[in-house]
């Protein structure tokens, strides 16, 4: 398996992409200029809405920071019903299933969902707003508008799979399709979001070093020995630890001895003539 297209966000195409996307959306009613003060999670770009100084984010428990800036705002609340309408009227448009019930859960909060900031003007990095030197593009407007970037010119979009990280399911199936739409662009035909491959029941992490390196797994194993494993220990979709007295154990159980004994005694059994039955 080889990866077809590798894209950087530093691409002039991808910036082309996202400008293309805001005037689209600007163009139909539903990007506005504002200012914004509140709480701001720097390691995850993500504004805590609710949230007061100090208070954690709520998805890497880091302590947020106080921002105030001047934004381009994009109309996310005008699009609660619809998305609710979609998700209850697509239930195959995002599984599994335990992340659309997430996704469901977050749009029918009370209040519905808060219009979302979409330019910084306190970072330098990062695409500027066209005529608006002083802005460039919040992460998501940017990230998310790779998978259109990487296909432009092409007949590939709407992609028939996103294949994301559980934790960033709330982008993908509220943000994404809100901007499609907005745009009149048609939506990714589905959304699977995958759990997390855990180390000693803990997320891997850099920062923590618990990462398992596969190359030498593979250099004892083979690669096939690493893929057989993660695919019956861990149920597709949901979190799943790795050990390595698992991998050997289920190594020498299925394929040492259970796999390698059927090969052997088949290859043995041989009719009169000599022939392999």
């Amino acid at each position: 398996l080889a990866v077809d297209r590798f894209f950087r966000t530093s691409d002039p195409r991808h910036h082309a992409t996202v400008r293309w996307l805001f005037q689209r959306c600007m163009d139909n009613g539903h990007i506005y200029k504002g200012s914004y003060t509140g709480q701001y999670c720097f390691s995850c770009n993500l504004y805590v809405n609710d949230a007061k100084p100090g208070d954690p984010c709520p998805d890497c428990q880091r302590p947020t920071e106080t921002v105030t800036e001047e934004n381009y705002f994009f109309k996310l609340s005008a699009f609660t019903d619809k998305l609710i309408e979609f998700h209850e009227a697509n239930p195959d448009f995002l599984q599994p299933e335990t992340r659309r019930n997430e996704v469901l859960a977050f749009l029918k909060q009370e209040g519905g969902l808060k219009d979302l900031s979409i330019s910084r003007t306190t970072i330098k990095w990062g695409i500027p707003v066209p005529d608006e030197p002083d802005h460039v593009f919040y992460v998501w407007f940017d990230a998310l508008t790779t998978y259109m970037s990487a296909v432009s010119g092409t007949e590939l979009w709407p992609a028939d799979l996103h294949m994301i990280g559980k934790e960033i399911v709330r982008f993908h199936a509220i943000y994404w399709p809100a901007f499609l739409w907005a745009a009149d662009w048609p939506l990714p035909k589905k959304i699977f979001a995958h759990g997390w491959l855990l180390f000693d029941n803990n997320k891997m992490s850099k920062s923590r070093g618990n990462i398992v390196r596969p190359e030498p797994i593979r250099q004892a194993m083979g690669a096939d020995a690493l893929r057989y494993y993660l695919l019956r220990e861990i149920v597709f979709g949901s979190d799943g630890n790795f050990a390595y007295d698992a991998l050997v154990t289920r190594y020498n159980a299925d394929l040492a001895n259970g796999l390698g004994n059927l090969a052997s005694r088949a290859t043995a059994m041989r009719c009169p003539g000599g022939r392999i039955i």
